[in-house]
């Protein structure tokens, strides 16, 4: 094999598999508890959607690279594929966090598969359509149509708060399994919806004691009797919640995080959990949303330096489906929910928000997956009709700022970026669909003239 061909391949494939190993916490010693770590064997393990469809989506960029390789053949390319997703596997033997599991192989290979036939697939695809000759306005007008509710939906259902559970335990200075205990005292708390304010009054708790190590902690906390199904229910009805917390520290450093104020099942299941850890000072907020997951952690948010010993802080979170406002300690975050934006971190599995141009480059890549149907159907009309390139890039860009238009009229939020970054997408797409197309034909006719 040619170094030019081994070159793009080997290196396509050392990407994935080192973004898979990721943050590469390798231990020798993991591998005696494989065993358990196994699906089929200790783990009673069945992958979910996220997991499954994370799989398929990180290796179809190897079918594309595979595709056109000397195993170019469908079958070939599942089985590098295959080949490649046993090797990952057997790395994660040495990763303690990871499970092992044959599931995580056929969706890897499913992934490879499918990137391997889509140029090939879509090539045909847009040749058919283009032989329509369809207007140029109709694909605008589609995309205009699907993409505006389908945008307002991933909006809304991001950072929604309907996966709240009424069956958490509210505590005060710890976790309901009494392990993250935080040595400080709680001075008032108040809980508010549209409808209703709750405060420290208002629930029955029951006082718990732990054994600590240190003079400045009784290791006391509080615990709920009764879980508060009313707050849930109303939240979750509602789409916003509102905590105020006046806490005071009682010792310097505290990690774990150690958990000030805690509506959850367990370290692993929460609703919201506002804590203190960090670099020790630091103030770490966790809410759980529709697609941050159970732990609350895609994203998490921290304050830095935000308590000191025995300072009364005043903490104030509120979340809503359109943003999360947290202040404490003369700070702010505000994090304004952009599905464009933030996409991506539904990919890893614990993310602490930061507003950095990384936003930028994911939403650019994330209008172009979701316009890419119709930018495409633009260009093959575009070809069918043989419409100039001036045409076809005004029709990309006004595509573009309609769409934005529509989603700016539903109210969803958006961000400023997108006004731009939308009509690029469809532009860039179309001009790569036209010209792919028109190529594809001059090859058919070539062939034709050839076999004549």
């Amino acid at each position: 094999m040619k170094r030019p061909t081994v070159l793009p391949v080997a290196a396509a494939t050392l990407a994935v598999v080192m973004l898979i190993w990721w943050p590469w916490e390798f231990s020798i010693h993991a591998a005696r508890g494989v065993a358990r770590r196994t699906a089929g064997l200790g783990v009673p393990f069945l992958p979910g959607v996220r997991d499954s469809v994370t799989n398929v989506l990180a290796f179809i960029p190897l079918g594309l690279v595979y595709r056109g390789r000397p195993f170019a053949g469908i079958w070939g390319v599942g089985l590098v594929a295959a080949s490649v997703a046993v090797c990952i596997e057997a790395g994660e033997i040495f990763l303690p966090a990871r499970i092992v599991s044959a599931f995580d192989v056929f969706f890897n290979t499913v992934g490879a598969c499918i990137g391997a036939v889509l140029p090939t697939l879509g090539s045909r695809m847009l040749s058919a359509f283009a032989g329509t000759s369809m207007p140029l306005w109709a694909s605008s007008v589609l995309a205009i149509a699907i993409v505006t509710p389908a945008f307002t939906w991933l909006q809304t259902e991001f950072a929604s708060l309907d996966a709240w559970s009424a069956g958490y335990p509210l505590q005060i200075g710890n976790e309901a399994t009494g392990n993250r205990l935080w040595c400080g005292e709680v001075l008032s708390m108040t809980w508010q919806t549209k409808e209703r304010l709750w405060t420290r009054d208002d629930f029955s708790f029951v006082k718990e004691t732990s054994q600590v190590p240190s003079e400045d902690c009784d290791g006391v906390w509080f615990k709920a009797a009764n879980p508060p199904p009313g707050l849930v229910r109303l939240i979750r009805q509602n789409g916003e919640v509102g905590l105020t917390v006046q806490a005071r520290a009682l010792q310097g450093r505290q990690y774990g995080p150690a958990r000030i104020v805690s509506l959850s099942g367990d370290p692993a299941s929460r609703n919201i959990t506002i804590a203190q850890g960090g670099n020790g000072y630091d103030l770490i907020v966790r809410i759980r949303r529709r697609w941050a997951g159970a732990n609350g952690t895609r994203p998490h948010y921290r304050l830095p330096d935000v308590f000191l010993p025995g300072q009364p802080v005043w903490i104030t979170v509120e979340a809503n489906s359109d943003s999360t406002r947290i202040s404490a300690g003369g700070q702010r975050l505000i994090d304004r929910h952009d599905v464009s934006r933030q996409w991506w971190i539904l990919l890893l599995g614990d993310y602490e928000w930061r507003a950095n141009s990384v936003g930028v480059a994911s939403a650019f890549a994330f209008w172009v997956i979701l316009l890419l149907p119709f930018s495409s159907l633009i260009g093959a009309a575009s070809a069918g009709r043989r419409e100039g390139i001036g045409e076809t890039m005004a029709t990309g860009v006004l595509t573009g700022v309609a769409c934005w238009g529509s989603l700016r009229v539903t109210g969803v939020y958006i961000g400023w970026e997108s006004v731009l970054l939308m009509p690029l997408a469809v532009l860039t797409v179309a001009i790569v669909s036209r010209r792919s197309v028109r190529s594809a034909a001059r090859c058919r006719s070539t062939i034709r003239k050839h076999s004549v």
